[in-house]
């Protein structure tokens, strides 16, 4: 089993084979590691809270734990604005994919970090 523990709203995880960036949305694979979510149909479960080499374990704010959560943008986010899943497991304000949640703070350009309120 890959998890090693879980704690409140946060769940600890061993990654894949590719290196993880901190604020990222995951999705578990069929063996039970993460890997960044690329699609609206990806299983996610929640945002990276540190970057993650290949194999390493790494934690995971869940979406399904309350509260809120840091992602990162693929574009400039406005606060209040309903933001969603893209490629490379970044958030979006473009509708037609899943739903993530709120942006509580801004985001100026892709790559930004900012505060979601999730809505899972």
């Amino acid at each position: 089993m890959s998890a090693t523990t879980v704690s409140n709203a946060t769940r600890t995880f061993t990654n894949g084979s590719g290196a993880l960036g901190a604020y990222i949305l995951v999705k578990v694979a069929s063996d039970g590691t993460l890997a960044a979510s690329d699609s609206s149909a990806d299983p996610v479960v929640g945002f990276t809270t540190t970057s993650a080499a290949a194999s390493e374990a790494t934690t995971v704010s869940l979406l399904h734990g309350g509260g809120t959560s840091f992602a990162t943008a693929s574009k400039d986010i406005a606060i209040g604005d309903l933001v969603y899943n893209t490629t490379g497991g970044k958030l979006t304000d473009a509708t037609g994919t899943e739903k993530i949640g709120v942006a509580l703070s801004a985001a100026a350009a892709d790559g930004d970090v900012f505060e979601v309120l999730t809505a899972k």
